[in-house]
């Protein structure tokens, strides 16, 4: 019988010797152990590395360090101007969903550690045979006398002994669930800085439309005031003069839409910095014309190696991998070891036995549930979370060319409106006015002249808030800085 226990705990134990325990070291077993963004671009020249998420765990989550955060945001609001990176600031600091997604981490941290943690062991009491009336009988000749009231008391120890690798890939697989967590907290990170861009690219370009809006109805009121004179002096008809009152009030109208427009883009910004109100007049000037986005190889090689959605899916292969092995550790089943003790406390014969030490040894045979059904599911998990990798990178491969081809797009229409178009509408404008104030023109001539100039004007600040907003957008898939202002 020894020698059977002895075989049979071997074979429960052989687990260990599959031939897929070589590939242990597919998964991470501590988040020290875990592939880091810098190691993955290891491979990379140093001038095309990476930006590095940073791994942050949000200080806001206790009670001193949410005042000192509560502190610097009063300290931003009281800026004279608040720059592009204070209002990420703003929003990392207020960003409710941020703190959502940082408590994931922890909830990802916990299994972890349950991962690392032994089956509890059990304890058993008994007692032996209880008489009814507290007496034992006179059965093989001895005298009736009264009993204790547990006339045995038999304790026992059981410690589940779990075999082969199990509690080794539960653990590999929780350390690259809490890993894919980290990494989704940064997707929402990136994704909250983008929000913010465009909403202060909105501000920027509110304001400079509200100043375009501002010269024109300017422009518009000098226009009225010498479609006055000329209508005195007898040059133009009355005609003419209804023109440049209706123009007038028009621009007036499309003045204050503006007015109105600036004021939706700061509640937008708001609503991403928990409320904090940035004021138009406390944005920077203007977005620098330097642009340096480089090629687009070279953008997409860093996108590859450090984008942390394709962490997260990388996370999520290890931990759907690990899990393939964990369901088929599973097969083997636990063994139970106990020890016991049975205390007699029977004082006379032949009713009184010896104090006795036993040991047992349990295990489920597994006949006929082989976790055959969950080896398949895992199996299928896998396959499909590496085909989602794949979905990942070829979605965001698109998307950063998409964008690049946007922003190359508004660049060439920018730079067109910004060297020829804008000059020779302005030049053509000059010279409607001119000719009217001398009565050699009409004044729809000059009206036309300026609308050309507002679109050329519109059209500019349009394909340069679109260039802006593609730039925000490769800055989301790449993590490098390339939106500047002065």
């Amino acid at each position: 019988m020894r020698r059977i226990a002895l075989l049979l705990g071997l074979s429960l134990l052989a687990g260990c010797a599959e031939p897929w325990a070589a590939a242990l070291d597919d998964a991470p077993s501590s988040a020290a152990d875990a592939p880091s963004v810098r190691e993955q671009a290891s491979a990379l020249d140093a001038r095309e590395a990476p930006f590095l998420d940073a791994d942050q765990s949000p200080a806001y989550l206790s009670l001193e360090k949410r005042e000192a955060l509560e502190g610097e945001v009063v300290a931003i609001s009281s800026k004279a101007r608040i720059s592009l990176e204070d209002a990420v600031r703003l929003a990392e600091i207020n960003s409710k969903d941020l703190v959502a997604s940082y408590e994931s981490i922890v909830a990802a941290h916990g299994q972890v550690i349950q991962s690392d943690l032994f089956p509890n062991p059990s304890v058993a009491f008994g007692t032996g045979p209880i008489s009814a009336k507290g007496y034992l009988s006179q059965a093989q000749g001895g005298s009736i006398h009264a009993i204790p009231t547990f006339s045995q008391a038999a304790y026992s120890l059981t410690q589940p002994v779990v075999t082969g690798l199990r509690l080794t890939w539960a653990r590999r697989e929780a350390v690259a669930q809490e890993w894919a967590a980290r990494a989704t907290w940064q997707v929402l990170h990136r994704a909250n800085v983008q929000a913010v861009e465009v909403a202060y690219i909105a501000i920027v370009y509110a304001r400079e439309n509200e100043k375009l809006q501002e010269d024109l109805l300017a422009y518009a009121k000098d226009l009225d005031s010498i479609a006055e004179r000329q209508l005195e002096a007898g040059v133009i008809t009355a005609t003419d003069r209804a023109q440049a009152a209706v123009n007038l009030a028009q621009q007036r109208a499309a003045t204050e839409v503006a007015h109105q427009a600036v004021a939706g883009a700061e509640a937008s910004l708001a609503g991403l910095t928990g409320g904090v109100t940035v004021p138009a007049s406390k944005v920077q000037v203007s977005l620098s014309d330097e642009l340096s986005v480089g090629p687009l190889e070279r953008l997409e090689n860093v996108m590859v190696h450090g984008h942390p959605v394709l962490r997260a899916a990388e996370y999520s292969v290890s931990a759907a991998r690990a899990d393939t092995h964990l369901q088929r550790e599973v097969r083997w089943p636990d063994v139970g070891l106990s020890l016991g003790y049975t205390r007699d406390y029977l004082d006379s014969p032949p009713d009184r036995t010896f104090d006795t030490i036993n040991f047992g040894i349990s295990v489920t045979l597994p006949l006929f549930d082989h976790n055959q059904g969950q080896i398949v599911t895992s199996d299928a998990n896998l396959r499909a979370a590496e085909a989602t990798r794949k979905f990942t990178e070829d979605g965001l491969r698109s998307n950063l060319r998409s964008s690049y081809s946007n922003l190359v797009a508004q660049k060439k229409q920018a730079d067109e409106l910004k060297k020829n178009v804008i000059p020779l509408a302005e030049k053509a404008l000059q010279l409607a006015t001119k000719s009217f104030e001398t009565g050699s023109s009409r004044i729809i001539d000059v009206l036309n002249a300026r609308q050309n100039l507002a679109s050329a004007r519109g059209n500019l600040l349009a394909a340069l808030q679109s260039l802006d907003q593609a730039i925000a957008g490769i800055e989301n898939l790449t993590g490098e800085k390339l939106l500047r202002l002065e």
